[in-house]
């Protein structure tokens, strides 16, 4: 069956719409994943791996202020601490964090701070060394750097650290990162579960004012 002309007509017009639709999805499409590509997306990289972790770990880490805005200058106080979310099943954490002006070298928890400019701010942090005298046991380590973290329960470090910030608005994230026991050998059993992921807290967000 031959298409007349005033079909032919019809469909020429309807042709071209859809043409110009799938252009017009495309370029859409296309704007998306350059901003997805976007410095600003990328600096967000941690805050979604934070969401993930809060979802799906069964240990939480959660980062806190006193208050969001501030006076340029004034001294800012953060605090984090671990939560177990599990129903059954307990934790060994590191035992001393020694705050976010710390780095130590079993483990620790960092705070990133970003500006409005999507820059990473740099705290002052001082560093530790830390050793074992030969012939000491796994079970021994445990015992003297970490804790056990029952179900439900939330372990609070003191981890609190004066931090002065410029006129601004932040975004800041608590990572908890485990380095000891991610080097041992398995050459004895263990009845101590230490908990080596990394762990992203939420985001909280402070405003600076003069």
């Amino acid at each position: 069956m031959r298409t007349s002309q005033k079909a032919v007509a019809r469909w020429i017009p309807m042709y071209h719409r859809e043409i110009f639709r799938r252009i017009t999805t495309r370029a859409v499409l296309s704007i998306l994943l350059v901003a997805a590509l976007s410095p600003l997306s990328r600096v967000s990289t941690s805050e979604a791996q934070g969401a993930i972790s809060l979802r799906e770990s069964a240990l939480r880490l959660v980062l806190q202020t006193a208050k969001r805005v501030y006076r340029a200058g004034e001294p800012i106080y953060v605090t984090a601490y671990l939560k177990n979310q599990s129903e059954e099943q307990t934790f060994y954490v590191g035992r001393d964090l020694d705050g976010f002006c710390a780095i130590i070298p079993f483990h620790y928890i960092e705070l990133r701070i970003i500006d409005q400019n999507n820059r990473r701010i740099r705290i002052a942090n001082s560093a530790g060394a830390g050793g074992w005298k030969e012939g000491t046991t796994q079970r021994e380590k445990i015992e003297q750097e970490y804790v056990p973290l029952a179900p439900k329960a939330i372990y609070k470090p003191n981890n609190t650290c004066e931090i002065r910030l410029k006129k601004g608005r932040y975004r800041m994230q608590a990572i908890y990162h485990e380095f000891e026991a991610t080097e041992w050998k398995p050459k004895e059993p263990l009845d101590f579960p230490v908990w080596t992921k990394t762990l992203y807290s939420n985001v909280v967000t402070v405003t600076v004012i003069r």
